[in-house]
């Protein structure tokens, strides 16, 4: 083993290098797959309350000027319940407090409840909403504000948002093996060491996910168009397994011919 022993602030550091098991790489590549998954998930959150937060504002101000416009109109301040009525500062406010208070799904906190944050972003989304929530860790959302806009009224009241499970292994399973095949297929693909089944699956699984290793070396080929595709996926066994699969499909359609 190498040691190295550097001053560091108030004291000194030990560096100890020593060899790195596949075993360690793996649980290492796991870590990292799992941090990139919740900052992703951690952003999305962000983005979608601030939508919801700003549009629960908006829909407060258009509210109270509607109440304010309708007592004018009539000349009487009537039962004066447009005076107690929430201002745009106060609702936002209000949801900013919850959107720190939360400790879990702070946009479901911050629209009300889980089935209404799901019914704001499909009536801005629409079906680019449930395609997203379909593989959240292989696809990207659209933006908050994109796509064609419904109002409240035109929403569907018994609309589907859950996908399932079977539907979101067959959505895995086309995504992973459309880009295995283009990979292997490429002209670009090298002679791996070996032909077993399992080791060329590995291999195939730490190039999407962006991870290096002997057989491709993160400098030579970060740059391909295949490498990290599914760095996001949270889950290198199960992406393994899929990758696997893939490659076993191709290689029947390849004997078949």
């Amino acid at each position: 083993r190498e040691f190295s022993v550097e001053k560091d602030g108030w004291g000194h550091m030990l560096l100890v290098m020593g060899k790195v098991t596949e075993a360690t790489i793996q649980e290492w590549a796991d870590k990292i797959c799992s941090i990139n998954t919740r900052a992703r998930e951690a952003g999305l959150q962000r983005l979608d309350a601030s939508f919801i937060a700003l549009t629960r504002a908006a829909e407060a101000s258009a509210a109270a000027a509607a109440a304010a416009e309708a007592a004018d109109k009539t000349g009487s301040p009537g039962d004066g319940k447009h005076f107690d009525m929430p201002t745009a500062h106060t609702v936002l406010n209000d949801l900013i407090n919850a959107y720190f208070k939360a400790t879990v799904n702070p946009s479901a906190v911050v629209a009300g409840n889980d089935m209404e944050r799901q019914k704001r972003l499909f009536a801005v989304i629409g079906r680019e909403f449930h395609q997203a929530s379909a593989i959240p860790a292989m696809s990207s959302r659209p933006p908050a504000l994109g796509g064609p806009r419904m109002s409240g009224q035109d929403l569907p009241e018994a609309v589907d948002f859950t996908i399932s499970e079977e539907d979101r292994r067959q959505a895995e399973a086309s995504a992973v093996y459309s880009v295995a095949a283009r990979l292997v297929l490429s002209p670009e693909w090298p002679s791996v060491p070996t032909d077993e089944p399992e080791a060329v699956a590995h291999a195939v699984t730490q190039f999407l996910a962006g991870i290096g290793s002997m057989v491709f070396p993160a400098l030579k080929w970060r740059q391909h168009r295949c490498w990290g595709r599914f760095k996001e996926f949270g889950d290198f066994q199960h992406l393994e397994e899929l990758v696997s699969s893939a490659l076993t499909r191709l290689r029947a359609l390849q004997a078949a011919k």
